[in-house]
């Protein structure tokens, strides 16, 4: 009997398109490309990739380059020990950004920066262009409510967090783990990825979105 497991995953669809011919095409008349164009045109790395397409192009040419420098690098540049460091910062979305700048901790740093400099300053963290639609509403199931008499085990939570869970815990045997099959999945919303593992209590499985949602 194959065993099934339940787990929540963020997917991010692919489209690969290909075609053939019977016969090999006749080969284009071809231009000679300058040395210096076809230079322009290669990028040294994925980062490079990133950060110089899109429409905002070149990073540091960014509108929320300067603001970020004069505003907020002195703080996450790793000079204050509980202030996230940019290369945490760039993980979250201009959403989860602009909350904190709006109406959250960082109100206060924020406070003399006008509504478009704090949507520049998210759009450079992030490299992502902010979006102020609604987001698609979440299908939730009709009984949300906790199972108060299933107290969660001291794994995660803080407790445990090196991802081993016992046999009495998980109830997975490990000679079953190659026959699992997918019960359901579930996407985040307006994020490509999970901020963290989830974690298991009151019979609810709880994970963290890119975007700070739980």
């Amino acid at each position: 009997m194959k065993a099934t497991i339940t787990f929540g995953a963020a997917f991010l669809a692919t489209a690969l398109l290909s075609a053939c011919d019977a016969q090999p095409p006749s080969e284009p008349a071809t231009e000679a490309v300058p040395a210096e164009a076809s230079e322009a045109a290669t990028l040294s790395s994925t980062d490079s990739l990133q950060i110089t397409s899109g429409d905002f192009g070149p990073r540091d040419e960014m509108p929320g380059a300067p603001l970020y420098e004069e505003n907020c690098a002195q703080c996450h540049d790793g000079t204050v020990p509980k202030a996230p460091h940019l290369i945490w910062l760039e993980m979250m979305t201009p959403k989860t950004l602009l909350a904190a700048m709006n109406d959250g901790i960082m109100r206060p740093q924020a406070a003399h920066l006008s509504a478009l400099e704090r949507q520049q300053v998210s759009e450079y963290i992030t490299r992502t262009r902010s979006d102020d639609a609604e987001p698609t509403p979440i299908p939730w199931c009709e009984d949300r409510a906790l199972a108060s008499d299933t107290q969660p085990r001291a794994i995660g939570w803080g407790h445990d967090t090196n991802r081993n869970t016992t046999l009495a815990d998980g109830g997975i045997p490990r000679e079953q783990v190659a026959n699992l099959t997918l019960k359901w999945s579930f996407v985040y919303p307006g994020a490509l990825r999970a901020r963290s593992q989830p974690s298991v209590g009151w019979g609810s499985v709880f994970s963290g979105s890119q975007d700070g949602t739980v």
